[in-house]
């Protein structure tokens, strides 16, 4: 009776502790996400007016709404969806609100991973591995469509390994045509449910698995197949993500290869990392390739994590993916560790996880802390919306010509009273447009005139990006031009006309300033987060 109740104790002890440990994890984790927005390239900004237009026209429009350049060019809205629900909360509860919902989502992604891994695996091996994973896993901070995806796909891969290991009902797969009907009306990346489901269904049909089953099973994958198509541009937005690459002619990091020489120059830490990361999914392949009947029983969770090793190679966005793969992958080569072995594994997943701890808790200036670049808090940092106030309170109006940086700022502030020259989709302009319109404008004095007399631009409102410091050099010696506004976010230039002229402060005419405003661009070169750029 004793022994029972030493056993019944420890068991509880047990669950309390993972318990504890899992709730610091997740604080630790969310804390990624509760900082103020500090940067011009808010997604956000052009979600929340989508939102707004499509609630109040009750249809989700079909052109290039919020751009003055080219206005009538169609533009397929793909996460039309998440506009609404942006708008939504945003009008309840402003950018926390939001900041909050991509929280809950992230979060609720994060623990479904820890639960899924530590039920086919080991507890302290997940532990140890999350925590080794937290700078990629709570990588993609700002409230953006992709949010929805992370969750949809981590809710996708636990519905199907919990049913692979028995845990699962079969009924509740009729849940996945459900997420793919959510799925593709909310964000782009609805086809990684395809693939994982793709996948599984081909693991059923080489394990022979009995014709009911794999019936049930290939009815939920139609199911889920025939539920893409229904969105507004049906068939199109279906096979748009294949399509959608050839239509984006400006280079953003975030859909660069991982290794390229510019993101090589730019976060040569984080390919340390990476290739940490590739490392340890080597060693977890290996062990679970050393039982080969455990590895084709279920040679979809090689597939998948191959899959994903490859998409984080081809774009750095997929590193989120890549991730929770990892932390799969883990939980289930530990899983298969004999009995004996166990004890050991947990002893040294913990030593190693406070290990790791340690130095998270040390390295105050690593990319495992979560102010490395931003400030603890909720909602706009103080201080962001300056350019946009100096605009609208000086009664200013275009044409305004912008950087890609700033465009879904001025969207957010100014429409639909003005809009933009440029925002961050490059698939809603024309071939051509960004090489032969907006960069050589930006680059080169002569292109600029000639874009400037085709537009006859009234504003100049640019964002600190390392694109435009020539321009701002010129345009500040420029007698057409004056510099009216600047801070640490946005810089203002407006024309020399007769509306224009009382606005004139000559103390910003002066050499200094212009000096201050390089430092400025210096201060912010390499300061973002390497997974923290605009999302297409």
């Amino acid at each position: 009776m004793l022994l029972q109740k030493s056993d019944l104790w420890n068991k509880r002890l047990d669950a309390s502790a993972k318990l504890f440990v899992v709730l610091l994890l997740s604080a630790y984790f969310s804390l990624f996400f509760l900082h103020k927005q500090q940067v011009t390239n808010f997604d956000y900004g052009k979600l929340v007016k989508y939102g707004e237009v499509i609630v109040q026209t009750g249809h989700v429009f079909e052109t290039n709404l919020f751009s003055y350049t080219y206005p009538d060019y169609p533009f397929l809205n793909h996460h039309w969806c998440t506009g609404v629900i942006f708008y939504l909360v945003h009008k309840v509860a402003g950018l926390k609100g939001l900041t909050l919902l991509a929280l809950v989502l992230n979060l609720a992604a994060f623990l479904l991973v820890i639960r899924l891994s530590s039920r086919t695996g080991n507890f302290w091996a997940t532990v140890f591995v999350v925590l080794l994973t937290v700078p990629l896993l709570a990588s993609r901070t700002q409230p953006r469509p992709e949010a929805f995806s992370i969750f949809f796909f981590v809710l996708t891969v636990f519905l199907l390994v919990s049913y692979d290991h028995k845990k699962l009902k079969r009924k509740y797969l009729w849940l996945l045509p459900l997420i793919q009907l959510l799925w593709i009306n909310i964000h782009i990346l609805f086809f990684l449910g395809i693939f994982l489901q793709g996948v599984f269904l081909f693991q059923l049909l080489i394990n022979k698995t009995g014709k009911k089953e794999l019936l049930f099973f290939t009815a939920v994958f139609a199911a889920s197949v025939a539920a893409c198509f229904i969105n507004p541009a049906g068939a199109k937005g279906v096979f748009y993500p294949f399509m959608i690459m050839g239509e984006i002619q400006y280079g953003v990091t975030e859909n660069m290869p991982l290794f390229s020489t510019r993101l090589m120059k730019e976060n040569s830490t984080y390919f340390y990392y990476y290739e940490l990361l590739f490392l340890l999914t080597g060693i977890l392949w290996y062990y679970w390739l050393k039982n080969p009947k455990e590895a084709r029983s279920r040679l979809y969770i090689i597939l998948w994590s191959a899959a994903f090793v490859a998409l984080a190679l081809w774009r750095v966005r997929a590193g989120v993916f890549f991730a929770y793969m990892i932390v799969l992958l883990a939980g289930e080569v530990t899983g298969q560790l004999p009995s004996k072995h166990r004890k050991t594994t947990n002893r040294i997943s913990i030593v190693m996880a406070a290990f790791l701890l340690v130095f998270v808790v040390a390295g105050r200036t690593g990319f495992f802390y979560p102010y490395r670049y931003q400030k603890p808090g909720l909602g706009i940092a103080e201080g962001l919306p300056g350019g946009a106030r100096y605009f609208i309170s000086n009664k200013l109006h275009g044409p305004v010509f912008n950087n890609f940086d700033v465009g879904d700022y001025l969207i957010y502030y100014l429409f639909p009273q003005e809009r933009v020259f440029v925002d961050s989709r490059p698939e809603a302009y024309p071939p051509g447009f960004f090489k032969k319109e907006l960069l050589p404008a930006i680059f080169r004095q002569k292109d600029w005139l000639q874009l400037d007399y085709k537009y006859n631009f009234n504003v100049v409102f640019l964002g600190y990006h390392p694109q435009v410091i020539n321009m701002v050099k010129r345009l500040f010696i420029d007698s057409r031009w004056f510099l009216a506004y600047h801070d640490r976010y946005t810089i203002i230039f407006l024309k020399m006309n007769e509306e224009n002229e009382p606005l004139v402060k000559d103390e910003l005419q002066n050499r200094k300033v212009l000096n201050e405003i390089m430092r400025r661009f210096e201060e912010n070169i390499g300061k973002g987060s390497l997974w923290e750029e605009t999302e297409h």
